[in-house]
């Protein structure tokens, strides 16, 4: 569902009243029966009737593909004639009788015409919302998730058209975290975070739920071996909740303690942290990189005596271990063989604190007076030519 296609005009110039007769006359002619006539009904209650029926096209199995689609763009083509919400409830009937006994056989289908109405309309329509649910359902129920996926920055800008509720973000990242859990650890999180982005500090004081999915966020946060910044989560108002708890404890370790404050947690806590499903050595190995990640930003110069010791690593072992962090650009450096010593060039921080937005205004700062020395440099060289 990458763009939409321009809206749906019939190829024949017949009023809209006569053009939901042919439909009807269609249906009919497929096995369909109204139990009334259409004169005394409105628009809504005509097209309603219509999307009852609309089980019998996917009876006939000798019906062309292109003809079962070309029906319901017929169907998505009166939708104009609907006040919005009108338009939000057939459409809510219309998916669900579209996914209504959808099999292994008729389900790539099902899929298809469903992202064929999402790009029938402008992304940001709001019933745009209503299919993409029922789509993403739809695959999961079919075991096809591959086919619904959906990038995360594309998704938001939707949802901003949609003008969701708050109640509706909640739905929607939900549904998207519980499809993907299974299938795509990294991006069901980063809908988890987004999830839990919809409560404020007020709500997360009255439900539970949304305290257990912060706890749920922490462990898939700590599990994910390229997770080494948890700025997302901090902010949280959920995982701030969280303070007096003991996840937060082990939480607040991989945010900005050491390796030896690990090991002492998990020494009086370990039947704590194995339920939580996080396995010891794993976690040793991240609370090296983020270990190193703390000693690279208070020295440039490290001996290898103190990393072998603040790493509880053999000497041996050292060298390849740095190679590894740079690989995964937690750092830049050089490994001094004869002084014993690796150089640090660059390394990422492991939070954001007050104090390093003020280093970097203070560097922005120089930067842009650096930038008006050389400016006045030229307009002089300029003026002495």
């Amino acid at each position: 569902m990458t763009g939409h296609i321009t809206a749906f005009t019939p190829l024949i110039e017949i009023a809209e009243e006569d053009q939901i007769e042919e439909v009807e006359s269609y249906l009919r002619d497929k096995g369909a029966v109204f139990p009334e006539a259409a004169t005394s009904l409105s628009t809504l209650d005509r097209l309603l009737r219509i999307v009852d029926v609309s089980h019998v096209i996917f009876e006939d199995a000798k019906l062309p593909q292109n003809e079962v689609e070309g029906f319901f763009f017929s169907v998505v083509s009166f939708f104009h004639l609907l006040e919005l919400e009108q338009k939000q409830s057939v459409v809510d009937k219309l998916c669900t009788e579209i996914m209504a006994g959808a099999t292994t056989e008729s389900g790539q289908l099902k899929l298809r015409i469903l992202g064929l109405m999402f790009c029938h309309l402008k992304p940001t329509d709001p019933l745009c919302y209503i299919i993409f649910c029922h789509r993403v359902r739809l695959a999961k129920h079919l075991r096809l998730t591959s086919s619904a996926l959906v990038d995360l920055d594309k998704l938001k800008c939707w949802v901003e058209g949609w003008s969701l509720s708050q109640s509706d973000k909640r739905a929607l990242y939900k549904l998207l975290w519980e499809v993907y859990e299974h299938v795509n650890l990294q991006l069901a999180t980063k809908f988890l975070v987004e999830l839990l982005k919809t409560y404020s500090a007020a709500s997360v004081q009255e439900e539970e739920e949304p305290l257990k999915q912060a706890e749920h966020a922490i462990v898939l946060a700590i599990a994910d071996g390229r997770q080494l910044v948890f700025d997302d989560l901090l902010a949280l108002p959920a995982v701030k909740a969280l303070q007096t708890r003991k996840i937060y404890q082990l939480f607040d370790i991989f945010v900005r303690e050491r390796l030896s404050a690990f090991e002492k947690f998990y020494k009086e806590n370990k039947s704590f942290v194995d339920e939580l499903g996080l396995k010891y050595d794993e976690c040793v190995r991240k609370m090296r990189l983020l270990t190193l990640a703390s000693l690279a930003e208070e020295c440039r110069d490290i001996p290898f005596a103190t990393l072998t010791a603040e790493l509880n690593l053999p000497a041996e072992e050292l060298e390849l271990f740095v190679v590894e962090a740079i690989g995964m650009r937690l750092i830049e450096a050089r490994v001094n063989q004869v002084m014993q010593r690796v150089v640090i060039t660059k390394s990422v921080y492991r939070t954001l604190t007050t104090d390093h937005w003020k280093l970097l205004h203070k560097r922005l700062s120089l930067w842009k007076q650096n930038i008006h020395v050389v400016k006045s440099s030229l307009n002089n060289f300029k003026s002495v030519q």
